[in-house]
């Protein structure tokens, strides 16, 4: 039986505080992201083609006081799923949890968790509009994310840069982003993805820059190089489909090797 709760010894006074906060923090964290298995029963089912979201509103998000509705907040939800599914020719998991918070700042908030039920944990604050939410990125790039199996923590720059570059190219193509905003956002963002001094690669480097630029520049490369190849038959998307299809997404518990990917990159 795990010790949850046992006397921390050989420690100052100043670390056993330490211990005990981060305990509690984890504690507390660990309650929010479970936060939607406090309800049995969705407050809405979204039919996704073959997959099913289950939408899971917090006490009074979207109801009176905020600027969106929860009827416009779950056509955020389907316009993004759409967008998702017509990149990658299916939504990349079955099932899905959706869990709508609220949220303090100005920009959205957004968390995806995999198993075999994937959760996304999204917050707005109160006045969000339904213009400001379907023009913002954040919903796709965690559906993004549910197309990428899980991998060990220090490879985590390919799921971030993966869903950096690949979600305005998913908006662009639904018709819900401008083109020329989309390479805006690439155009000023991958310069803070390339290495500094003391930089020891992508793996070894995990800073914000490195972690989510430093990311996408590396799909772009592999995006322009497969379009070279394959004299432009193929693209990105084509590798990230077959990912997809031999059941890399999500909803697996265990790693995936990198080997798995450079497999499915150079056979498509």
């Amino acid at each position: 039986m795990m010790r949850l709760f046992y006397k921390a010894k050989n420690l100052s006074p100043v670390k056993t505080f330490a211990f005990y906060c981060t305990a509690i923090i984890f504690l507390l964290f660990f309650a929010g992201i479970n936060n939607v298995s406090a309800k049995t029963q969705p407050d809405k089912h979204l039919k996704i083609g073959a997959s099913e979201i289950e939408v899971f509103f917090a006490p009074g998000v979207g109801g009176e006081g905020y600027a969106a509705s929860q009827q416009e907040i779950l056509v955020w939800i389907d316009r993004s799923a759409k967008a998702v599914v017509d990149y990658f020719h299916g939504f990349p998991v079955k099932n899905l949890s959706i869990s709508i918070n609220d949220g303090a700042g100005g920009r959205v908030g957004g968390t995806s968790y995999h198993g075999e039920n994937p959760l996304i944990t999204i917050s707005i604050n109160r006045g969000m509009t339904a213009e400001f939410l379907f023009d913002d990125w954040v919903m796709v790039h965690e559906m993004v994310h549910l197309s990428f199996p899980p991998v060990n923590r220090r490879h985590n720059w390919l799921l971030e840069g993966l869903a950096t570059y690949v979600e305005p190219i998913v908006r662009v193509r639904a018709g819900i982003m401008k083109e020329e905003n989309a390479w805006s956002w690439l155009i000023k963002g991958t310069p803070q993805g390339l290495p500094k001094a003391g930089d020891r690669g992508l793996d070894n480097t995990p800073t914000w820059g490195r972690k989510y630029w430093g990311g996408a520049v590396f799909f772009v490369l592999a995006d322009l190089e497969i379009h070279k190849q394959s004299k432009n038959k193929f693209g990105i998307e084509h590798a990230l489909r077959a990912i997809l299809a031999a059941g890399g997404n999500m909803q697996l518990e265990n790693y995936w090797e990198l080997k798995c990917f450079t497999m499915h990159f150079v056979n498509i």
